[in-house]
């Protein structure tokens, strides 16, 4: 490698900007064919299922162009070299242990035909034990992969909500099929009741339907598979009394309403079932309701009628006056928010929810791809959801009773800036007067009741990312602090979802995407993950009403010593940046023809290249030099726009932004020490950042188009 010397006023951009021009050239023109190869299929969507099984299918199995080779533990340096050698290869990578010498290999091609021809090659060599493609491994990540397709957890307001904190859970009774209780996304969340099909106390789930209801209840969140239930704190207490034929018996019902009526900690009972009217079902749900006061969501039916179905007729407080506000009848919307074709409805019914092809969990045996999840649609999924609804309000208010727990589901709702619309088209234009499941007002009454504006509450949104991968910061909670007093808290998901929080429309769906409900006010925002740095960034304005952008945020892990990042927005089409540092004693390393390393001098290292073909999101966006360790003399970092050249005004169109991390050593973490947005006003295709020399930070900030 050719070293290059230099000051901070001495060093010549000139030789890497020779060479990067020309290496310029070949990137456009690889890009170009990676687009054209791959642009037609990305443009067809995928079903959830087939993101289950191949999340990243444009990816590829391995990293193109390298070979990982296990030489025998015998093997010399020189044999290993010569072998390399021979094929044109470098050694970019190496693990020696007891029984094999692991080296991974670059080779001077990507094509396939070549890395086929080394790999046979490298078997034939005596001193080599096998030789591999560098295949892909996918981890799972915190965060719920599945949640950004659950458009019925986001229409009820559920991604804005923070379950309160309490010592005594509702517990939530399921009347359905059964439950599969050994669903990963359920596990733990299950309690088995009684079988009143097969006389035993192993309510499995041999239809999917119970299942399915269970999942938007309760589903595991933040566990790195699936879903997200809106309910997560809850337990489901299983009892079957439907068959795997798909329907039961009065006396099945009856028996199985006494049973939750009577199990201790039962607060809310889910019936997503329904049929005539029986004296028999009268008795059970009355014993349930009124003497047990338990508070009974039923669904309303898929008959498309105004006739109602039992156990949800119970709701119309006309008939049944001794029910008001014990039994919740729901009937279906869907993402339109108007009545599907099948939905019962009627002056009877007391709110609507989500109905339309929800996603949950089934038995995984009845999911084609065996991963346990599927899109079903009926009242039966609409009903859960207040099911959910009722047990977060018992949670916030625990001394409340069934009546109180219905009234606020009933009045809370999202008619208050989304009414819905009673045309004859989208629902029947009759006299009823329920409106549209909003769990947002019934847990944050004032946010729509305050005199002020949205009760003085906004939202702040952005990008999370681990700064070491440039995957998301899966898993990591995210604080919104006014002075010292927390405001509002969001888990960060793997793949998050925006949503417009007055009438639950989803703006956007992407990789690390965060929202989270606050007050307004200049808030702080804060980050935290275990072992992780804990980066608090302030004076984020936030207006009432107003969705606030915090950026796309850097965290590394508590790994020494410094990390340079740079962040700008994503999918901006009009500049590539490349970021370089200049190290003393070493040259410069950047993206592209010298990325540098950790295990040997410099120490540093670019760790990855936001114009790679083969990545996507955050990664698209950022870039992130870590050092190690620093020598004696300056670090010199700055960032070239090679797409603008001379003159680029690009930097503050695409609010580019650098972070510098730097170890605390009393802490023994990372703390966030600098951030730097260009100066306004400048142009260049150079933006220099600062000087670094051992602990000192020189800031520079400045753009320029001279190349010394």
């Amino acid at each position: 490698m050719e070293v290059i010397m230099f000051s901070m006023r001495g060093h010549s951009r000139k030789l890497c900007r020779l060479r990067l021009m020309e290496g310029f050239k070949m990137r456009k023109k690889f890009l170009l064919l990676i687009t054209l190869l791959i642009g037609i299929p990305l443009a067809f969507s995928m079903t959830w299922a087939e993101r289950m099984v191949s999340p990243r299918a444009d990816v590829g199995s391995h990293v193109p162009g390298e070979v990982v080779v296990g030489f025998r533990p015998d093997a010399t340096e020189d044999q290993i070299k010569t072998i390399v050698s021979s094929m044109g290869g470098e050694v970019t990578g190496k693990n020696n242990l007891p029984r094999t010498k692991i080296r991974k290999i670059r080779l001077p091609s990507t094509t396939q035909s070549v890395l086929d021809e080394a790999i046979n090659t490298l078997k034939t060599k005596t001193a080599v034990r096998y030789a591999e493609p560098n295949r892909i491994i996918w981890l799972h990540g915190k965060g719920d992969p599945l949640i950004y397709q659950q458009w019925a957890y986001y229409d009820v307001g559920a991604d804005w909500i923070s379950p309160p904190t309490s010592t005594t859970v509702p517990l939530v009774a399921v009347i359905d099929t059964g439950v599969d209780s050994t669903h990963p996304d359920l596990v733990d969340k299950i309690i088995k009741g009684r079988d009143f099909i097969n006389a035993d106390d192993n309510p499995m789930d041999d239809y999917g339907h119970g299942t399915h209801v269970s999942g938007i209840i309760t589903a595991k969140v933040n566990n790195g598979y699936g879903i997200a239930g809106i309910s997560p704190k809850s337990q489901v207490l299983a009892i079957k009394a439907i068959s795997s034929q798909g329907y039961g018996s009065d006396f099945d019902i009856a028996q199985a309403l006494t049973y939750a009526a009577d199990y201790s900690g039962v607060k809310v009972i889910n019936m997503s079932l329904g049929g005539g009217y029986s004296d028999t079902q009268y008795d059970a749900v009355y014993y349930a309701v009124v003497t047990k006061n338990k508070l009974l969501v039923a669904s309303a039916g898929n008959s498309n009628s105004p006739t109602p179905d039992y156990p949800a007729g119970f709701a119309d407080s006309v008939t049944y006056p001794e029910f008001t506000n014990r039994v919740l009848a729901v009937g279906a919307h869907g993402t339109d928010h108007c009545k599907p074709s099948w939905s019962n409805y009627g002056t009877w019914v007391s709110i609507t929810a989500p109905g339309v092809s929800v996603l949950s969990t089934v038995p995984p045996h009845m999911d084609p791809f065996g991963a346990g999840f599927g899109e079903w649609s009926g009242t039966s999924m609409a009903a859960p959801h207040v099911s959910a609804a009722a047990a977060l309000a018992w949670l916030k208010y625990p001394s409340y009773k069934n009546t109180q727990i219905a009234q606020l589901i009933m009045t809370k709702h999202a008619g208050l800036w989304d009414p819905l619309l009673r045309n004859d088209a989208c629902w029947p234009d009759d006299e009823s007067t329920f409106e549209r499941l909003d769990i947002l007002h019934i847990m944050e009454q004032a946010y729509y009741e305050d005199d002020v504006e949205c009760g003085g509450k906004g939202s702040i949104w952005g990008y999370a990312m681990d700064a070491e991968t440039g995957e998301p910061l899966a898993g990591a909670k995210a604080i919104a602090k006014l002075g010292s007093q927390v405001v509002g808290t969001e888990i960060v998901s793997y793949i998050g979802t925006l949503t417009n929080f007055k009438d639950d429309t989803v703006t956007d769906a992407d990789y690390g995407l965060f929202g989270l409900l606050t007050k307004s006010g200049s808030i702080s925002l804060q980050f935290e993950k275990e072992n992780y740095a804990k980066p608090t960034f302030k004076n984020i304005n936030v207006d009432p009403c107003d969705q606030s952008y915090a950026g796309r945020i850097p965290v590394p892990p508590n790994k020494g010593k410094y990390w340079l990042v740079i962040t700008w927005d994503t999918d901006y089409p009009d500049a590539l940046y490349d970021s370089y540092l200049t190290v003393p004693e070493y040259g410069y390393i950047d993206p592209y023809w010298d990325s540098g390393t950790l295990t040997a001098p410099p120490y540093a290292k670019v760790l990855w290249d936001s114009d790679d073909p083969y990545d996507f999101g955050n990664r698209k966006s950022s870039e992130v030099i870590r050092i190690k360790t620093t020598t004696s003399g300056d670090y010199f970092y700055y960032i070239w726009d090679y797409m603008n050249l001379e003159g680029s005004t690009s930097w503050y169109d695409s609010r580019i932004k650098a972070y510098i991390y730097k170890w605390d050593s009393s802490t023994a973490t990372q703390k966030l020490v600098k951030t730097y947005t260009p100066p306004p006003g400048g142009s260049g295709q150079y933006w220099d950042i600062c000087l670094i020399n051992g602990n000192t930070i020189t800031d520079l900030n400045s753009l320029t188009d001279g190349d010394e």
